[in-house]
């Protein structure tokens, strides 16, 4: 008696026919009807009675079938079981870029379903000898010498406003020309904060912040509204485009870099280099 057998005899039963058993499992028929007759002759009775091309299960077959149920639903729970103690875990630490990696680690579980990701948080870092992480992504530090490092992302700082700011007759920019306007923003403890307020400095000024916010939706959305203007990296701001937005270039405009890294010692796992490489070419994708 083979599982293939089981399987056979129950879609066979369930479907009440064996040319449709023989579709779902996409074998000939005559390999529905030889394994069945087969099951019988090892169990010597019959399980169906026919009536034409429909069968149905005799008594015999009600007992079988909810014997052979009970058999397959038990192999399916093994073989869960045991896809489950298969996933590889992947652990993250995200300095920067947090907006594109929940994006990216989606798509990457959805197209590696036994992938999972664990995150490092600040204080285990910290408190750790070693770096307790696969991986980070992280802006660019002057001494890369301790990691192996891949660059995702050279991101151009754009100037957004709303389609109804007179600003937006404008294709280009310099930044003195909007040195009076009011800031809508992130908070400053965000990186790409702070690099827009460097890059504002650098041109003589401080941003005036009318409104602040964790959310990237919050922005976009106020200056959608022409409750102020932004500066953004414009592939960061593509991600969720504002068709009431106008996007306007900066004359000698800054980049906001991402960078993967790992630590210089460590050797990728087969699981580790597929994630890597699926990160360059996921970001290289990005418009």
């Amino acid at each position: 008696m083979e599982l293939l057998q089981l399987k056979y005899f129950k879609d066979a039963a369930e479907l009440e026919n064996f040319s449709k058993a023989a579709k779902k499992n996409m074998v000939p028929q005559p390999s529905i009807s030889y394994a069945i007759k087969k099951l019988e002759d090892e169990l010597g009775v019959l399980l169906f009675d026919r009536n034409g091309r429909k069968i149905f299960l005799n008594e015999n077959g009600e007992y079988v079938y909810q014997k052979v149920s009970s058999i397959l639903n038990t192999v399916d729970e093994c073989t869960a079981y045991f896809a489950n103690t298969n996933v590889e875990d992947i652990k993250l630490y995200i300095q920067d870029g947090d907006f594109f990696i929940s994006h990216l680690s989606a798509d990457f579980m959805s197209a590696y379903p036994n992938a999972h990701f664990v995150y490092a948080t600040v204080e285990e870092v910290l408190h750790s000898d070693n770096p307790p992480y696969d991986f980070t992504f992280m802006l660019p530090i002057c001494d890369m010498k301790d990691f192996n490092y891949e660059l995702l992302l050279k991101d151009e700082f754009v100037l957004l406003v709303s389609k109804d700011n007179p600003l937006s007759k404008y294709n280009e920019i310099e930044l003195s020309m909007i040195k009076d306007e009011p800031f809508v923003g992130l908070y400053d403890t965000i990186p790409v904060r702070v690099v827009t307020d460097t890059i504002c400095k650098a041109a003589g000024f401080t941003p005036n912040y009318v409104f602040k916010t964790h959310e990237d939706f919050a922005t976009t959305y106020k200056v959608s509204q022409n409750a102020g203007i932004s500066i953004m990296p414009y592939k960061y701001y593509m991600i969720h485009p504002d068709s009431n937005i106008k996007v306007i270039k900066l004359k000698n405009a800054e980049f906001n870099y991402l960078y993967l890294s790992w630590p210089k010692d460590k050797i990728l796992s087969p699981i580790e280099k597929t994630f890597a490489d699926y990160c360059k070419k996921w970001f290289s994708n990005l418009k």
